[in-house]
């Protein structure tokens, strides 16, 4: 059962740093941080994409992370990687059965002593990609029956991904799934769609697709649950950040259309496809998203804050003048959710080829601090993805998982953790 339990310490600055010898398994990475999974000789190793929820605990505390793991050209696979001392050592232990996209995220029920697992693949001998779901008792180590398929692929163009997973505070898991090019429609009203599928724990039948996009065109959204809303920020078109909420117990939109968030950045500027959104305990809404335009002063990381019901507010948290525009793959800025109205900003510059790992608290949208410098790395693209914990049901010192690119991805997957001692546990909200 969820427990109540008293809220954590104000974030202190920095990050657990140790030496290799408290290193079980997977020794303290070349940056200094904890390796959640090694760099293997001829395979590629990274986390799942930056919007997802990457990163969970089980019924007991133990952490979670999912990997993506690359053993040969065109075939990848994903495994779940447990740490049972709040992500100091990390181990590896089960693959994901029938995963061969590296979309994917989890998320834990502690009533119930499962993982959720959604992911793009297919059964053996599909030829597209499905968004399906499973389940993974943790406490056995082994997975609950067949992945459910929640979308099944068809052709080149009928395709899907899935980009986050969250789970209510009754065990009710909500995981979504975008569309390719053509997707089957209906259910679809439009390509490149995103949507939400829900399951509800009192019948487990799932139920979808809830298209979040009033636009013609979504890609890669990330959500949030409080209490029965469903929160979800995403892009639309070329040069927006959009958000929606969505009611579990009516099962329906509560906005007509899309929210603009970006809708007051100058002519010209862009944002990228990926942006990282958290709710706070009060309900305040929190969404950091890259801005670039046609002129490399443009470039930067912005943040929107919206509280319970009040209008969104747009600032600045770092220039970054050769950040690229638009379509790039960014996945380098992510927040993680604090204590009370706080996020904590995590990201790194591509002006300084993603070689530092930067840190700032924000509450209620407004800085608390300068940035300051968590890690640094000789190697170029050591900080280009960036993988936050967003549960808020989750108490845990643990804040990011880091994956490399380029030189960078020799370092493997690495654990970010805050300073202190913070046992991993679940707590309710106030409200």
């Amino acid at each position: 059962m969820t427990r109540r339990i008293s809220p954590p310490m104000l974030v202190c600055p920095g990050v657990l740093f140790a030496c290799a010898a408290a290193f079980g398994q997977h020794p303290v990475a070349a940056d200094g941080l904890p390796c959640v999974a090694p760099a293997i000789a001829g395979r590629a190793v990274s986390s799942v994409r930056a919007f997802s929820q990457g990163i969970a605990a089980d019924a007991a505390g133990r952490l979670w992370c999912l990997v993506v793991e690359t053993p040969h050209p065109g075939g990848r696979h994903l495994w779940l990687h447990r740490s049972d001392d709040d992500g100091v050592t990390w181990a590896q232990r089960t693959e994901v059965p029938h995963a061969w996209g590296e979309s994917g995220a989890i998320g834990g029920d502690p009533a119930r002593g499962v993982l959720h697992v959604a992911f793009g693949g297919g059964m053996p001998g599909d030829k597209f990609m499905s968004a399906m779901c499973g389940t993974f008792d943790t406490e056995n180590g082994v997975w609950l029956g067949e992945p459910v398929v929640l979308q099944q692929g068809s052709n080149e163009a009928d395709q899907y991904d899935v980009w986050d997973l969250a789970v209510a505070r009754d065990g009710s898991p909500v995981v979504m799934v975008s569309t390719r090019r053509a997707p089957k429609m209906p259910p679809w009203k439009s390509g490149w769609a995103t949507g939400l599928f829900t399951c509800a724990v009192t019948d487990g039948a799932w139920r979808g697709p809830f298209q979040v996009n009033a636009q013609a065109t979504s890609s890669w959204g990330n959500l949030q649950i409080d209490a029965d809303r469903v929160h979800a920020s995403y892009r639309v078109g070329h040069r927006q950040i959009a958000y929606r909420s969505f009611s579990l117990s009516k099962a329906q939109f509560e906005q007509e259309g899309d929210v603009l968030i970006s809708d007051k950045l100058p002519a010209g500027q862009l944002v990228s496809n990926a942006n990282s959104l958290i709710v706070d305990e009060f309900g305040g809404r929190t969404i950091l998203f890259p801005v670039a335009g046609p002129k490399t002063e443009l470039g930067r990381l912005a943040i929107a804050h919206a509280a319970a019901g009040a209008a969104w507010q747009m600032q600045t948290v770092a220039l970054d003048p050769e950040l690229g525009a638009g379509e790039l793959a960014h996945e380098h800025a992510v927040l993680v959710r604090g204590p009370g109205m706080q996020a904590i900003a995590l990201y790194s510059k591509a002006t300084e080829q993603h070689r530092v790992l930067y840190r700032r608290i924000f509450e209620s949208g407004r800085a608390m601090e300068p940035e300051r410098v968590v890690a640094t790395s000789l190697l170029a693209g050591a900080y280009a993805r960036i993988v936050a914990m967003r549960d808020p049901r989750v108490v845990t010192r643990l804040w990011a998982v880091v994956a490399g690119q380029g030189n960078g991805a020799v370092l493997g997957v690495r654990a970010v953790l805050g300073s202190g001692e913070m046992r991993t546990r679940w707590w309710a909200p106030s409200r």
